[in-house]
Parts: C-alpha cells; structure tokens; sequence
C-alpha cells in the first residue's frame, strides 16, 4: 500500500505527522530522557548542556544514517526512505544546523567531556559517513549500537564533577543491559530487508528463540544489576521506575517479532526513564 505521507507530501515542509514519525526527532527525545535519567539516578543536577548536546547529536547521527540509506533500508522501511527523498533539502538543513549548533555546546563542557564528545563523534562518523567501517561490522552492530548509547547518555553525565565513579560504572553496566534489547528486537525487525539484500547480521544468523533468549538475558542481567546496586547502596530506589519500562520487551519475547509498529513500543521503553524527572 502506498503511504500517502511518503508520496504526496513532497512539497511540503510542514507535513507534521511525517515529520514527527520519519524525521528521526523522536530519537533526540530518547537522548534527553536517557541523559536526564542518568542525572536522576546519578542523584546529581542535571546539566542542561549535556542534555541538549546528547539531543543535537544524536540526532544528527540518526538523520546522516537514514540520508545515506542502502538496499536494506529501501526493503525494510520503504516509507521512511521516500518520505526523506521527498525532504531531504529540509533534512539536510535540519542536520546541518544541529551539527552547528554542537560545536558551541562542546566547547563548555569540562575536558574530560570534550574527549569523550570527540570519540563518540568519532564513532558516529564512522557508522553513517561512507565507507562507513562501523557499519559493516553487522553481527556486532546491536551490541556497538548499545555501547555507543550508554557511554553517551550515561558517561557525558557521570563525567561531570562531584559524581561518584563507583554509581556511575554501576550505572553504564545497567543502561547497556537494558539498551540491549531494543537493539536485538529492532535488528530482528530488520532481518527480512537484511536477509533480501546479503547481509549477516545477528537476527539473520541466529534463530528467532536464540535472538529472543539473548533479549531475556539482558533484561535479567538489568535487572540484577539493579539489585546490586540497591543493595550496595550505589543506586537509587527510583532505578526500580526506570526499569519498568523493561516491561515492554515482554510481549516480544513471547510473541513472533514483525511488523513496524512495533518500533512504536520499543521507543516507548527508551522514553519511559524521562519519567525520573518529574519524581
């Protein structure tokens, strides 16, 4: 069926729903949930420049990925893709200026901050700009994807200063196992594009019940950690909110994994710790 948003939206800027599902804008808002959970848990005053770095770059990556998208993302989200050839003069300015806009907010972090931007950018550019290396190392991509979102949100926030390193290791740990899901399930999503085009990721390797155990490990090794940190005192009571939004990986670990709307509620997962800061 053709997407009327993807096809007769062409020459409109203000084609609101398309922006808000295709843009990549929703990813900025994971940043700041994820980044001001961090502050939260890391029971220290949110810096407001980390937050909004973590949204300009983060967004900026995403945007760069799906401009230079391939056979793979034409097969599996082939709305997303002609929505953006239909604006990509508008998503080239978007990304243009939120990549301006990263400059002046990296030169006011502290310096250890700085040379963590600078190899999360590193790695950034390494994934989207071509001959994009980071990209071809697939069957590590769930894993390299998690890592990269955890040091981000969780590390630019526990380097600032007076944060005890002990909370925020504990802190990287978690994150990471909780992130792991969602890429597992969205590398799933993906295997049918993938397995059209050639390529070997995960979720074409592995069976359908091994990607699904992997999901449920991670969540368990989250959720121990959680534990851990409860009992040691390092984190806070309110990581048992933040871990709620686990429970929307459930549903994927019992039931057969397809289907785009879907990604509707791995978002939600990614979003739910913005909730920490109204506690």
């Amino acid at each position: 069926m053709t997407d009327k948003r993807a096809t007769g939206q062409q020459g409109k800027a203000l084609d609101i729903k398309g922006w808000l599902e295709y843009s990549q804008l929703h990813i900025g808002l994971v940043a700041i949930a994820l980044c001001s959970a961090s502050y939260s848990l890391l029971e220290s005053q949110r810096n407001e420049v980390v937050v909004l770095l973590c949204f300009c770059g983060a967004t900026v990556v995403y945007v760069f990925d799906r401009l230079v998208h391939d056979g793979a993302d034409e097969a599996n989200h082939p709305s997303r893709t002609r929505w953006f050839e239909a604006h990509r003069s508008h998503i080239w300015w978007l990304s243009r200026l939120l990549a301006v806009a990263c400059v002046p907010l990296v030169w006011m972090l502290n310096p250890l901050q700085i040379l963590l931007a600078a190899i999360l950018a590193s790695i950034g550019l390494g994934y989207v700009v071509p001959p994009r290396p980071l990209r071809d190392l697939r069957r590590l991509k769930p894993f390299l994807i998690a890592g990269a979102w955890t040091i981000a949100v969780v590390g630019l926030a526990g380097l600032d200063a007076g944060i005890n390193r002990g909370s925020v290791l504990l802190l990287l740990a978690y994150r990471f196992a909780y992130l792991v899901p969602n890429t597992m399930i969205s590398d799933l999503l993906d295997a049918p594009g993938d397995r059209d085009v050639g390529y070997e990721t995960v979720a074409t390797t592995l069976t359908i019940p091994q990607v699904k155990a992997v999901v449920l490990v991670s969540i368990i090794c989250a959720v121990g950690i959680l534990l851990s940190g409860l009992s040691f005192g390092v984190l806070p009571a309110i990581v048992v909110l933040d871990a709620a939004g686990m429970l929307i990986y459930l549903p994927f670990v019992g039931n057969e994994v397809t289907g785009e709307r879907k990604r509707f509620f791995l978002d939600c997962a990614l979003i739910w710790p913005l909730i920490l800061v109204f506690v």
